[in-house]
């Protein structure tokens, strides 16, 4: 049985795995988010072994999804989209805990 925890770990390492993609390389991703590229790339060896999948094709100067990362990361993508659109309503309405 798989081990429960915060939903913000997935929902990070799913953010991180998403700019890895659109930066197309560990260390462009890693200077995004101001993070060390070995932080990143540990993140996405955990995300890999958990979904017990490889999500990139991985060479010396690039990284790109594999056709199983390629669906992650679609879906991944919408899930922050919805994330960022509900955060910014919030702010927007003013309200306040």
């Amino acid at each position: 049985m798989r081990q429960k925890r915060a939903i913000a770990q997935p929902l990070a390492m799913m953010a991180v795995f998403t700019l890895v993609v659109d930066a197309g390389t560990f260390t462009g991703a890693a200077r995004r988010m101001g993070m060390a590229k070995s932080m990143v790339s540990r993140a996405i060896a955990e995300l890999e072994r958990e979904l017990g999948v490889v999500l990139l094709h991985r060479t010396t100067r690039r990284v790109t999804p594999t056709e199983a990362g390629l669906r992650f990361y679609e879906g991944c993508a919408r899930m922050l989209a919805t994330a960022e659109a509900a955060e910014n309503s919030w702010l927007a309405s003013g309200a306040a805990f």
